[in-house]
């Protein structure tokens, strides 16, 4: 069996084996290549990777600088190579490649579960707290009855593997059942993401986790040594103000909860502002109904310029007689995504050179992705091959280049020059967090480009555009490769995916965190509503109202509260400096984000605090008062 590859045939000579992962991102085939090959192909229409192995004893410090050698001897032996990707040569470990940009976003994360856990585990220790004053005569009857205390070491340490057992099967389950939405939610950025599963290493952390947490939680009624049996029955089943001790570490434990709840909901509200700004950036272009695909023509037949041009012609006239397409264009590069070239230029009657992107686009360009024209004119179709080269800049190169002075008219020294007829807005083209970079257009009649991405505007609700479209271009050349079909809106989603991702993430962990610290502020609550059932009895006897007693309960409940919210939000200003990197206009001190945060916790806690108060104001004082 034989394949066409760039115009040629080939044969298959085996499977390669499973990588870990592809290098470079996304090959799916590999194909030898000689040196003359490469020195054959369109100048700047191929980029290369070279993959190589430092010598024992090298330093990847010393590589660089030899690198750095290499790189500066190339651009004196190649002094008309004007494109500066040509002259670029950077060394970088192949690990650092495969997951560098990712390691901020993945500590963040585990930070954020690692504060889950803290919460979740404080949670546990506090209702396990609880438990021990209950069960404080049971230990004091077994005690007495002869058991040592290892004995009942041994058997708070057999209830807290029951209950790790219990929930890290549980946990596992639903971990389990939740990977195929997690694998849907990733971002495709993350490498090997389809590969994401439990595995051994997993199941063993997990348990171990779950282990050390409620083992630790469920032994610490032993730290309040042998039970009193004489004081233990004494204390009777209530008491009038509780345990002391134990209701003050429960009330510890909950102003901790809260200060790590304080920390996980100002980190996500300061994620999820920053996304909602970028949401609403002004990319400098319209991607709604804009459908775009890429083709690379690199086989022998399109390596001159009247072929090229040919070709692209044909294509476009196709591709405008398809139905449910209203205008179509070509370009070199579609914002977010393609690849640019990297001009240094100057201009007439001015020092010093400019660092500026160029794009070979067709006259129907800006149209069809609704850049506005700021001044001069618009490519036309008396731009050819055989008129004045011209080019369109944007705003932001000629503000640059020529201070407030009119740019149209002038000269750029490209190859060759080219004199600015139009300056049109600037489009964020590399990065949607990042300003948009100087650009240079030219026409494409009179440059074609190797590398095409066609770009087609689409009445609202036509069905089968892309396909027509690719067969409208396969008409014209059948063994012409066509890839990247999507849309320019799924382009920018795609673009701030991971934004999205750990922004819903943090939010959604910072949620949960909330439940769980409610539910314990519930727990601790309610619990001393129930130990001090005869002292309020008591004061309901003494004249106290009802209402009154609910204020009493809310207060004291909401006193830890006030305690962790005050240390959470220092700790908050403190970490949130490290989610600079990932903030989009949104400073670390946003006043919305410490407004909000507080105000919603107080505002839970009141909540869970008041349902067991009212129970106060449904108490019998004379069946208070007779309680044991």
């Amino acid at each position: 069996m034989s394949s066409r590859l760039g115009g040629e045939t080939a044969a298959p000579s085996g499977s390669p084996p499973r990588f870990r992962f592809t290098y470079p991102r996304d090959t799916e085939l590999w194909t030898p290549r000689s040196w003359r090959e490469a020195d054959a192909a369109p100048k700047g229409a191929i980029s290369y990777t070279v993959i190589a192995r430092l010598r024992q004893g090298v330093s990847q410090v010393s590589a660089r600088a030899n690198m750095t050698a290499v790189n500066d001897a190339m651009a004196r032996d190649l002094p008309d190579s004007r494109y500066l990707s040509s002259r670029s040569i950077a060394l970088e470990p192949i690990q650092e490649y495969a997951v560098g940009q990712l390691r901020p976003a993945m500590l963040l994360l585990a930070c954020v579960t690692l504060f889950l856990l803290l919460i979740a585990c404080v949670n546990v220790a506090n209702l396990l707290l609880a438990r021990t004053v209950e069960r404080s005569r049971e230990l004091a009857v077994r005690a007495a009855l002869g058991a040592s205390r290892a004995r009942l070491v041994r058997q708070l340490l057999a209830e807290g593997v029951v209950l790790a057992a219990a929930g890290g099967i549980l946990g596992i389950a639903f971990a389990t059942m939740a990977q195929p939405a997690l694998r849907a939610a990733l971002p495709s950025t993350i490498p090997r993401v389809d590969e994401i599963g439990i595995d051994g290493t997993t199941l063993a952390w997990a348990f171990a986790i779950a282990a050390l947490t409620s083992i630790a939680a469920g032994l610490a009624p032993s730290s309040r040594g042998t039970p009193d049996l004489h004081a233990a029955l004494k204390q009777g089943g209530t008491t009038v103000t509780g345990d002391v001790r134990a209701s003050r570490w429960r009330r510890v434990l909950v102003a901790a909860q809260v200060a790590a709840v304080v920390c996980l909901l100002s980190g996500g509200g300061l994620l999820l502002h920053s996304f909602w700004n970028l949401q609403r950036v002004d990319l400098g272009f319209d991607g709604a109904q804009v459908l775009t695909m890429e083709m690379r023509l690199i086989g022998p037949r399109y390596r001159s310029e009247p072929n090229l041009r040919l070709f692209q012609d044909a294509v476009l006239e196709r591709v405008r007689a398809v139905p449910g397409v209203t205008q179509a264009s070509m370009t070199s590069s579609v914002p977010l995504r393609g690849v640019d070239w990297t001009w240094s230029i100057s201009t007439d009657g001015r020092p010093g050179r400019y660092v500026a992107n160029e794009r070979e686009v067709d006259p129907e360009y800006f149209s069809v992705m609704h850049i506005p024209l700021r001044a001069g004119r618009l490519f036309d179709k008396n731009d050819t091959a055989s008129s004045a080269r011209v080019a369109i800049v944007s705003e932001r190169l000629a503000r640059e280049m020529f201070h407030g002075e009119s740019a149209i008219g002038r000269l750029l020294n490209l190859d060759p020059p080219a004199q600015i007829v139009g300056i049109v807005g600037d489009v964020r083209h590399v990065r949607v967090d990042e300003l948009a970079a100087p650009a240079i257009y030219t026409a494409r009649a009179q440059r074609p480009s190797e590398l095409i991405c066609l770009v087609a505007r689409t009445t609202p609700g036509a069905a089968g555009v892309a396909a027509a479209m690719r067969a409208a271009i396969n008409s014209v050349d059948p063994t012409q490769p066509v890839e990247g079909i999507t849309t320019l809106d799924q382009i920018v989603s795609e673009s701030i995916a991971d934004r999205r991702f750990y922004a819903a993430a943090t939010a959604a962990f910072s949620i949960v965190a909330l439940l769980l610290a409610v539910a314990g502020l519930y727990g601790v609550v309610s619990r001393g509503v129930t130990e001090r059932v005869r002292e309020l009895g008591i004061r309901i006897v003494l004249g106290a109202a009802r209402r009154d007693l609910v204020g009493l309960v809310v207060r004291q409940g909401l006193s830890p509260v006030a305690i962790g919210l005050g240390l959470g939000t220092v700790a908050a200003f403190w970490t949130s400096r490290l989610l600079r990197g990932f903030l989009f206009d949104v400073t670390t001190v946003d006043p919305v984000t410490y407004v909000a945060v507080p105000a919603l916790v107080v505002l839970v806690a009141a909540v869970a605090c008041y349902i067991p108060a009212r129970r106060a104001t449904d108490l019998d004082p004379i069946a208070a008062l007779r309680e044991e």
